[in-house]
């Protein structure tokens, strides 16, 4: 056993056995942006009945009391012809980690810009595949336990808190700075204008 996973001749891949009951196992939840995707298609795909699926997308908008603000799509209603098309709001990644926690999710990587586009099904993944990977899993994690856990939410809260004294004194050191600097340039050129006057005088 290499511990890696293992590939039938037809290329399909085969879920280890213990990913298997992990992601069937119903007293594990399983955290995510649009997660319910990834466990329709690996029930689809690959027979894996994912147990116990939490969208953090769906937290987001009921927790913070409002509604994704970025990366419109459009929902096509089947039937009909000439339906028009249903246009709604989803959360992208990013603005979940931006709205929940504050910070900016960099989604490049070791220089690589898109990793989307990098090779996915290729064993062993590369190294920014795999650091992409668990970036996000790592956000998504953050996210859920910022909106479930009220311990984390107050530290969390403590560390914004600091942060953003930290910021407003920087910008009270900048302001000082600049009163400075305006003082002593009022007092340069006050001073050569008394000058000017003086050597006019003599």
């Amino acid at each position: 056993d290499t511990g890696r996973p293992s590939l039938v001749e037809k290329g399909d891949v085969v879920i280890p056995a213990a990913l298997k009951a992990l992601l069937e196992d119903g007293a594990v939840q399983k955290v995510g942006l649009a997660i319910g995707g990834d466990a329709s298609r690996l029930r689809d795909q690959h027979g894996v009945d994912v147990q116990n699926v939490v969208d953090i997308g769906d937290l987001a908008t009921e927790k913070c009391r409002r509604a994704p603000q970025e990366k419109e799509k459009k929902e096509k209603k089947k039937g009909k012809k000439g339906k028009k098309e249903k246009k709604g709001h989803r959360w992208s990644l990013e603005s979940v980690v931006r709205t929940v926690l504050r910070v900016e999710l960099d989604k490049t990587v070791g220089g690589v810009v898109n990793v989307r586009k990098e090779k996915w099904d290729v064993w062993p993944l590369e190294r920014a595949v795999q650091t992409y990977a668990v970036n996000d899993a790592a956000s998504a994690y953050d996210v859920h336990a910022f909106l479930t856990d009220p311990d984390v939410r107050a530290a969390a809260a403590v560390k914004m808190q600091a942060a953003a004294e930290a910021e407003a004194e920087v910008l009270r050191a900048e302001e000082a700075a600049a009163v400075r600097a305006e003082a002593e340039s009022e007092a340069r050129e006050a001073k050569a204008r008394k000058a000017k006057k003086k050597k006019k005088r003599a």
